[in-house]
């Protein structure tokens, strides 16, 4: 069982894998070949009866669930190298480009909303605006203290379903793997 890591904000996803398969690297070349599509316009938006998608070369492939629209899907790389008696292949686990980039503004815009808020509460109490009465002057930021921890537990609750997303087409793709060529993990 594997969790990405623990943080309460992870922005980048990445994981190796070892598999071991008794075929040689032309075998196991040819039956990914016949298993995975080449991506196509219908198969990128999970059109057919396939259950991955991807691109195999010879010595190489990536290949991913077929799902509908799911952005998120996690990619396997993987690379065939020859060994004595099979193949050994290396397997990288990633998400899709973007979505780094997209999780830090994602983060960045929510630290600057709350930084902006508790910034702007502070800087109404050493001003004195609320003289006697704290609690009528905080009044009007009921909006920051309702909002704020909503969206910090939509960010947590949307972090702890990813991880199992992850998770799931992690196996998915290394069962896909055994059944294909049959690899079989390497500690």
């Amino acid at each position: 069982m594997f969790f990405p890591p623990k943080s309460f904000l992870p922005i980048s996803y990445s994981k190796t894998i070892r598999l071991y398969s008794n075929l040689s690297v032309e075998d196991c070349f040819v039956r990914l070949t016949q298993s995975v599509p080449q991506s196509s316009i219908a198969v990128q938006f999970g059109v057919g009866s396939h259950l991955v998608r991807g691109d195999v070369g010879v010595s190489h492939f990536w290949i991913t669930r077929n799902m509908t629209r799911n952005s998120w899907r996690v990619t396997l790389n993987g690379n065939l190298i020859p060994d004595a008696n099979g193949t050994q292949i290396i397997c990288k686990f990633s998400m899709a480009g973007w979505v780094e980039p997209y999780m830090s503004c994602m983060v960045i815009g929510v630290f600057m909303t709350v930084s902006f808020a508790l910034f702007y509460i502070i800087y109404d109490i050493f001003l004195g605006r609320f003289h006697n009465d704290l609690l009528a002057g905080l009044g009007r930021y009921w909006l920051s203290f309702f909002i704020l921890p909503l969206v910090f537990m939509f960010f947590r609750t949307f972090q702890i379903t990813g991880r199992s997303s992850f998770e799931g087409d992690e196996k998915f793709l290394i069962q896909f793997l055994e059944k294909t060529i049959g690899a079989k993990q390497i500690e």
